[in-house]
């Protein structure tokens, strides 16, 4: 017999380390992200999905064909849907896709969901409009000028790309910590940060003609509570915390 008692525990020192988001590790991440039903709330579309259909209520008529690329759950689908919009919803997490379609699946206006492996497999000059909703800072450098491209094929003459993304976020300032592992990383894999300037080079890069590119905030409140939530935080100290840009392909 031996006395438990006497044993030394010993623990490996290890040193912090950047984690590397692969594409594996991405769609890992999301995957299990999907899966965690207090998470659900997190979404930034869950919160302001109607506020941004309002926007693009401006733009687009009702029964617009519109691409949510990176549609999650598909809580900015749902509002599109709402509002009668034909949706086209993409993720490249599988198990997202799975959850977007046993929610809204059977709703007659959307047309197609799938995964995002290679390319969209879609129609050239197909679509009214792309939406790139907090999706642009999630993506590698050398991952968004081919997508851009894409957007533009996809897109009819005269259509539109929808880009919001945080405003001016502080990558290292958010960072966390693994206590198991000691791997540093963005808790919701954000690789990328954008002023309006920067937003806007990228986008006419891919040779977009930006018509707005802008701070704003997106509110989560409806009807006239709106527009004085928006006011108090335009007038008010803190930064506006999200950026939007309207960009349009072309016309022939």
């Amino acid at each position: 017999m031996y006395d438990s008692s006497s044993i030394v525990r010993v623990e490996m020192e290890i040193s912090p380390w950047e984690y590397d988001w692969t594409a594996e590790r991405v769609t890992r991440f999301w995957d299990l992200y999907s899966r965690v039903p207090q998470f659900s709330s997190r979404y930034f579309s869950r919160a302001v999905g109607h506020s941004i259909a309002r926007k693009l209520s401006r733009y687009l008529s009702l029964d617009s064909v519109v691409l949510d690329f990176g549609a999650g759950k598909g809580d900015l689908a749902r509002c599109l849907l709402e509002c009668g919009y034909k949706v086209i919803a993409v993720d490249s997490s599988k198990k997202s896709v799975q959850a977007l379609e046993q929610s809204i699946g059977a709703h007659p206006s959307l047309m197609q969901t799938g995964v995002i492996v290679n390319g969209l497999p879609l129609p050239s000059a197909s679509l009214d409009a792309v939406l790139f909703v907090e999706v642009i800072e999630h993506l590698h450098p050398a991952d968004l000028e081919p997508l851009l491209r894409e957007f533009m094929r996809v897109l009819r003459p005269g259509g539109i790309l929808f880009v919001t993304t945080p405003n001016g976020e502080n990558l290292e300032g958010a960072k966390q910590i693994c206590p198991n592992c000691a791997c540093i990383f963005h808790p919701v894999q954000h690789l990328r940060s954008f002023t309006p300037s920067s937003l806007r080079i990228e986008l006419e890069q891919a040779a977009f003609h930006v018509e707005r590119c802008r701070s704003t905030y997106f509110s989560h409140l409806h009807g006239l509570r709106v527009y004085t939530d928006r006011l108090r935080r335009v007038l008010g100290p803190d930064p506006l915390h999200n950026l939007f840009a309207v960009a349009r392909k072309a016309r022939d």
